[in-house]
């Protein structure tokens, strides 16, 4: 039986970020790590692509540049009916094919020194000897430490007995050629996210998404729906055929649904009561939980993969290996506080009419939250730094601010 120090389940953006930022901060612990991968690269994954800016800038710092083809974003536009903010700012991130990401990221992690077996299922997980035996189609290897990258139905959380309520969100996406829109797409839309909240609070706990993307070297738009489950709206006929939500978003745009291909995925979504480790166990990315109001997964899984190698390199020196205090050290992080503020956006824009109106108005009519809001994407601005600045521009927007919607700002362009 092969004995390591660390198995990681999964080579998704959470496991192979664990795997880097392992290999970064004590090579000797990277040396006895392996990755499991239950398919082999490049293998097909549900998700939109948007990297934000400041997970591009966490993969650079471990020596990894994006060799990939991607869509370089420079705006994020919100709709909302007919009413139409458009926030602007350079390389606020990129969208990218996420086979071709995690395949990228996998080969990195591999001309790192990373080992890495791939089509090898997750059979079993047993404690013995002060560690855990996995189980394997192929074979039995002895861990200290296992990681959990295996995504929302994570079999290393079912295997290790964490158990916790989940809440999973309920994505739909298709991915069609750009012309089929519109001849001219990519003039208008090449470098833009678009997020639709015109069906919030009327059938949707989420929204409606449009990027752009690169498939095959050919302009393509991701067309998608993200529902959060936590704070469903709308009658019960609605929140059952989320399906024909989109397409009738496609017929809107005047795409066929039949000629569509359409893609569905659960995403376990984060609260501060998630379970995410257990002794010489740890979670990440969507197996531990992603932020509730956009459903957003590859920079908070880099981020993890970040945090639990901090996290791993520390319990090998301390010799605890209980990893308690894990779900305090996220919570404590940046990403984890933002987690959880982007939880409680999502109670008020989900979850309350009152508070999304207040909401949408108060990013409408506020430069100053514009800004904020899309440098914090960016990765330039900390919020969680500047919470009594945020808490001000909100109460001076409840008491004397214009609730209506739209107007212009030096940052947001509107267009009524």
């Amino acid at each position: 039986m092969e004995r390591y120090d660390v198995i990681i389940v999964g080579s998704g953006p959470a496991g192979t970020s664990t795997a880097l930022n392992i290999r970064a901060l004590a090579p000797e612990i990277s040396d006895r790590t392996l990755v499991l991968e239950k398919a082999s690269h490049p293998r097909e994954r549900v998700c939109a692509g948007a990297v934000r800016a400041g997970a591009v800038s966490t993969l650079e710092r471990l020596g990894i540049k994006l060799s990939i083809p991607f869509r370089q974003v420079n705006r994020i536009r919100i709709r909302y009916g007919a009413d139409i903010l458009d926030l602007c700012e350079n390389d606020i991130g990129r969208v990218v094919r996420r086979s071709e990401f995690d395949t990228h990221l996998a080969g990195e992690a591999q001309r790192g020194g990373v080992e890495l077996h791939e089509n090898e299922v997750l059979t079993g997980m047993e404690r013995k000897d002060g560690g855990m035996i996995v189980s394997t189609a192929l074979g039995t290897y002895w861990s200290r430490v296992v990681v959990g990258a295996d995504g929302t139905p994570s079999r290393v959380r079912k295997l290790a007995g964490i158990r916790d309520r989940m809440v999973a969100a309920t994505n739909y996406m298709v991915e069609v050629p750009a012309e089929m829109i519109s001849p001219d797409y990519y003039g208008e839309s090449a470098d833009m996210l678009t997020f639709d909240f015109s069906l919030t609070q009327r059938c949707l706990s989420g929204y409606i998404w449009e990027f752009p993307c690169i498939i095959d070297g050919r302009d393509y738009v991701s067309i998608g729906l993200f529902n959060n489950n936590l704070f469903n709206t709308g009658p019960p006929s609605y929140r059952r055929n989320l399906r024909q939500i989109l397409m009738k978003q496609l017929k809107s745009r005047g795409l066929n649904p039949d000629d569509c291909s359409v893609k569905s995925h659960p995403t376990r979504m984060f609260q501060k009561s998630n379970i995410v480790s257990a002794p010489g166990v740890l979670l990440v990315g969507d197996a531990a939980g992603v932020d509730s109001f956009a459903g957003e997964g590859i920079y908070h899984a880099i981020k993890y993969g970040q945090l639990a190698a901090h996290e791993v390199v520390r319990a090998f020196r301390t010799g605890d290996l209980s990893f308690s205090h894990y779900i305090r050290s996220i919570l404590n992080s940046d990403f984890g506080g933002e987690i959880v503020r982007f939880g409680r956006v999502a109670r008020a824009l989900y979850g309350s009419s009152i508070k999304f109106n207040f909401i949408l108005s108060l990013l409408w009519n506020s430069p100053d939250i514009q800004r904020m809001m899309i440098q914090n994407y960016k990765g330039t601005y900390k919020i969680r730094g500047h919470v009594m600045k945020v808490g001000w521009k909100m109460a001076h927007h409840l008491i004397f601010g214009d609730k209506g919607v739209p107007i212009r700002g030096p940052i947001g362009k509107v267009h009524g």
